[in-house]
């Protein structure tokens, strides 16, 4: 029952019957465990029943579960990352709408499942509305008895509500219903502290041995039914029974026991349907039996299968915005190979918060897109690798805030010397010639620790380049030379450069961290040509600012193809260099004897101490 999850009923902190309070042990059978159950016993519900039923019904049909060879942290990987053999490759002549159902109930994603176990009845309908004579003993292989089997079948031939064979006459009695809860009922309900409801009330047993299946006869559940000339005696026969009272059907025990039989395939795929529809009927019975008739519950003990202590995982998760709706996520797996990643995405960098959870199959894989997101908004995210030998430590946290998506509007900025906004976008300089403009952010920002996004692009691109400029003095400030990219002369101040034009052999292509208005072209800039990355492309650009203590990491994304990127740390204390712990952040741009439309499109900005 555990396997099933079905001793799940409340759903607090401490509810958690297949993980062990240190999180690193699963308790049940890795053979029939959902993917979300191995991963976090906390956040499943009766989908997860739904997946175990259907590896079940897999194990019916085929006779193995759908990962029989592997360990215990390969099969718990593999329910999340794997699809099992098909069905249909193993049995040919299972129908492909039952295979389709076992591929729906064994859906790695549980929305993609059947949502509950009514979907499955109806699903199932199909080969439960005929009728099948069970097969007769030519058509079925003698498998090896046991001595549990043995007992079983004594304890059947004893009991007086029993269904007695006669091996004379080749007709089965119709049994009467039980006048209590059935054993294997009475025993979870007592070991779960439930109590059952009454018995319904006891219908006597058929007065013929003949059982009576007709348009005017009773209502019989949907099943397999024995008929004329099927022999069935084999079934319970013992020598020790030899010379036992008759039933009080009639029938007589003969002498030898055998084994069970099962030859036929067409028997053995309709019959595994009724004890499919009879484990989902236990799932709704006891379900309801909790809902009606609460009280506290007792975990039974079970056997722990303690996991090993958990492989390395990715390092360097980084995170960057790609527009107003996508963040890309790239990492490096040194200590792989992987067969696949688990990745987890929060509105908080402590995973409390909208926590939502993808799963890649590749192992290869070094990056991936998330898109659909909230325009603005700070996503945080984490992941593992899903290795042979079983799931990795976590890697470091990443996150980034998406792209603005509304753009800009006059009334958040001061346009400083001709600076104006067209259509929600921010244009620095027009392409005029000895132009040095700036615009910042009206009110001042804390700057301690902060993440900026923007989106630019620069065409026609001649000359002569704009900055991302942070200072500590008032929003109007402009630099005083147009070949300074707006920025020279502007104190306490910090500036990363976007240049476009070399004036004293900095490079046409360059980028480079200038403090307290010093002049963007003299030396330190650093050519971005390598990366792929061109100013003069006329593209659009991504670039993200990381500022945590005292490092400044810039990186440019080529918005139409991310695989050219630029990345760079610089050493800077940005506080002592604007003398104080906030400033105004904005842009300054410059042209000199050529011009350019130097415009930047969005603008995101994160205090990442004050969560601005």
């Amino acid at each position: 029952m555990l396997d099933l999850g079905l001793a799940r009923f409340f759903h607090d902190d401490e509810d958690a019957l297949t993980k062990e309070h240190s999180g690193q042990a699963i308790l049940g059978t890795a053979d029939y465990l959902a993917p979300e159950q191995g991963r976090n016993s906390h956040d499943v519900d009766i989908r997860a029943d739904i997946y175990s039923l259907g590896a079940t019904f897999y194990f019916l049909l085929v006779g193995r579960a759908p990962f029989a060879d592997g360990t215990l942290n390969q099969k718990l990987i593999w329910h999340q990352m794997k699809t099992p053999m098909a069905v249909r490759k193993l049995r040919p002549d299972v129908p492909e709408a039952m295979a389709m159902v076992i591929s729906r109930m064994m859906a790695k994603d549980a929305a993609g499942r059947y949502q509950t176990p009514a979907d499955v009845v109806a699903a199932l309908a199909p080969w439960t509305q005929t009728v099948l004579r069970l097969p007769a003993p030519a058509e079925l292989p003698p498998l090896r008895p046991t001595a549990r089997a043995g007992r079983m079948g004594r304890n059947v031939g004893r009991s007086a509500d029993s269904t007695v064979v006669n091996r004379a006459s080749r007709t089965t009695a119709l049994s009467a219903p039980p006048a209590a809860a059935s054993a294997p009922l009475a025993s979870i309900a007592a070991m779960l502290n439930l109590e059952l409801p009454p018995a319904p009330p006891r219908v006597a047993a058929a007065a013929s041995p003949a059982l009576n299946v007709g348009p005017t006869g009773p209502a019989v559940p949907q099943t397999l039914l024995p008929q004329s000339g099927d022999d069935w005696s084999c079934l319970f026969d013992d020598d020790s029974d030899a010379g036992k009272p008759s039933t009080p059907s009639g029938g007589r025990r003969s002498g030898k026991r055998h084994g069970l039989y099962i030859r036929n395939h067409r028997w053995y795929i309709v019959g595994a349907i009724p004890a499919l529809l009879l484990l989902i009927g236990g799932v709704w019975l006891i379900v309801a039996l909790v809902s009606a008739t609460p009280k506290p519950i007792t975990a039974p003990s079970g056997q722990t299968l303690a996991l090993p202590e958990k492989p390395r995982g990715p390092v360097n998760l980084r995170a960057t915005a790609n527009g107003a709706e996508a963040i890309e996520l790239t990492w490096d797996d040194p200590n792989g190979p992987s067969i696949g990643f688990r990745i987890d995405q929060a509105a908080d960098r402590y995973f409390t918060k909208n926590v939502v959870g993808t799963s890649l199959a590749n192992g290869d894989a070094r990056a991936y897109t998330f898109t659909r997101l909230a325009s603005g908004a700070a996503y945080y995210y984490r992941m593992r690798a899903l290795r042979e030998s079983g799931e990795s430590s976590v890697s470091n946290v990443a996150w980034a805030p998406v792209f603005y998506a509304q753009g800009f509007t006059p009334s958040g900025l001061v346009l400083n010397r001709g600076a104006v906004v067209i259509d929600k976008a921010l244009r620095l300089t027009d392409a005029g010639p000895n132009e040095a403009r700036s615009a910042f952010y009206q009110n001042s920002v804390d700057v301690r620790s902060f993440t900026t996004q923007f989106r630019f692009k620069i065409s026609p691109s001649t000359a002569d380049g704009f900055t991302f400029c942070i200072h500590g003095g008032e929003p109007t400030a402009v630099g005083v030379s147009a070949g300074g990219l707006g920025y020279q002369g502007i104190p306490n101040s910090m500036a990363v450069k976007f240049d476009l034009f070399s004036n004293d052999g900095e490079g046409p292509n360059s980028t480079g961290v200038y403090l307290n208005g010093d002049k963007p072209t003299n030396a330190g800039a650093i050519d971005l040509t390598p990366s792929g990355i061109d100013l003069h492309s006329g593209r659009t650009y991504d670039a993200t600012i990381d500022y945590k203590d005292k490092k400044l990491t810039l990186t440019i994304v080529d918005v139409q193809d991310m695989t050219k990127r630029f990345s760079h740390t610089f050493d800077v204390d940005v506080p002592a260099a604007v003398h104080g712990s906030t400033a105004y952040v904005g842009f300054t741009g410059g042209t000199g004897g050529a011009g350019a439309n130097q415009d930047i499109l969005t603008w995101t900005w994160l205090s990442t101490d004050a969560r601005q």
